[in-house]
């Protein structure tokens, strides 16, 4: 979750310290990125009409609360100091840069997520890069981590379409999914040496046919399942690596049905 980053608010009562409450302390340690966030500006003014137009570069402290880790914090009060730990949820400090026209977004959008490297020195990598018209998504979508390019997928209109693409580093593809219109047609993932691995038709979801492959090509089983939990519903196939028929059984709603 997503959430603004708001000031560091403590109340130490006298309960703990066996004397009245204090509310002037000292917080030494803090994020590189809130740090870095504090001076950063966005580039890039409303026209008259208080729309957007032109090139703009952004900044967005994202905070996610879910993450459970903590940070060392010492508490410095009018005649104590207190070694502690607080809640330190994940934040990253991200830049986005592109042009809106009119006040939405269009052409080229790029995103990137700050690093530190050698101490306090900031870096910027790339982590999305994302064609818009009229704000919606409309061309070329590219993803990547590390650098590198994991995800690539077309839109139009705001709607994924054709093929999206899933890599491991060094361009291996992993996943190949078709799109139209928004949904899903069919998805195949791959192996290292680049045969198939698994192939599932959703053009008839919630039931979605799946095939698995060995990796001298032929098949390994064959099955439905229902939904997005993607329960075994019907009959399930399973193949040795010759393509003989091994084992058959039968699942209705993921429950496997007695003989």
């Amino acid at each position: 979750m997503r959430v603004s980053l708001a000031g560091l608010v403590l109340l130490i009562t006298g309960q703990l310290f066996g004397q009245s409450s204090f509310s002037d302390f000292t917080r030494k340690t803090d994020s590189l990125n809130n740090a870095y966030y504090k001076k950063l500006k966005d580039v890039g003014q409303p026209k008259s009409n208080g729309l957007k137009t032109g090139f703009c570069v952004e900044y967005e402290l994202q905070v996610d609360t879910a993450v459970n880790s903590s940070i060392p914090v010492t508490i410095q009060g009018l005649d104590f100091s207190l070694n502690t730990e607080f809640p330190a949820p994940l934040t990253t400090l991200i830049k986005s840069e592109g042009n809106f026209v009119n006040g939405q977004m269009t052409y080229l959008w790029k995103w990137f997520q700050a690093s530190y490297i050698w101490g306090d020195t900031l870096t910027w990598e790339i982590i999305r890069e994302t064609e818009y018209r009229n704000g919606k998504k409309h061309g070329t979508e590219k993803e990547y981590t590390s650098g590198y390019l994991f995800r690539h997928a077309n839109y139009l209109d705001d709607q994924i379409t054709g093929t999206e693409t899933y890599y491991m580093p060094l361009d291996v593809v992993y996943l190949k999914a078709l799109w139209k219109n928004g949904s899903a047609k069919n998805a195949t993932w791959y192996y290292l040496n680049g045969k198939t691995k698994t192939i599932k038709d959703y053009r008839r979801y919630p039931l979605t046919k799946v095939t698995d492959y060995h990796e001298n090509g032929k098949v390994k089983a064959k099955y439905t399942v229902w939904g997005d939990e993607e329960v075994f519903d019907g009959e399930y196939q399973t193949f040795d690596a010759n393509g003989k028929l091994i084992n058959k059984k039968r699942y209705d709603q993921g429950v496997e049905e007695k003989k």
